[in-house]
C-alpha cells in the first residue's frame, strides 16, 4: 500500500530504477515484476522503466500480471574515445 504523503512524487520510479541499475550492474539479463492484475500504481512504474506486460496468470482471487525488461547494452559500451 502507498503513502498518500508520497504519491505523485516519483519515489517509486525512482527506486526501481535503481534497482534495476543494481540488477544490470551486477549481470542480470532480464528483470520479471508481477503485480495484482488491475490498473495500479505499480503497474505504472513498471511501464515508466520500459516493461513490457507479457502474461496474465491465474490467482485465487484477483490474478496477476507478469511484466518483464531485457538488459540492451549502450551502443557506447565497449568503444573507446577517438583521439583527433
Amino acid at each position: 500500500m502507498r503513502s498518500p504523503r508520497h504519491a505523485g512524487t516519483g519515489a517509486a520510479t525512482a527506486a526501481a530504477r535503481n534497482l534495476l541499475g543494481l540488477a544490470w550492474a551486477n549481470g542480470a539479463r532480464r528483470v520479471i515484476a508481477h503485480s495484482a492484475a488491475e490498473r495500479n500504481a505499480s503497474n505504472r512504474v513498471m511501464g515508466k522503466l520500459g516493461m513490457r506486460f507479457v502474461e496474465a496468470l491465474p490467482h485465487a482471487e484477483l490474478g496477476t500480471w507478469r511484466f518483464v525488461i531485457d538488459y540492451v547494452p549502450s551502443p557506447d559500451v565497449g568503444r573507446s574515445a577517438e583521439v583527433g
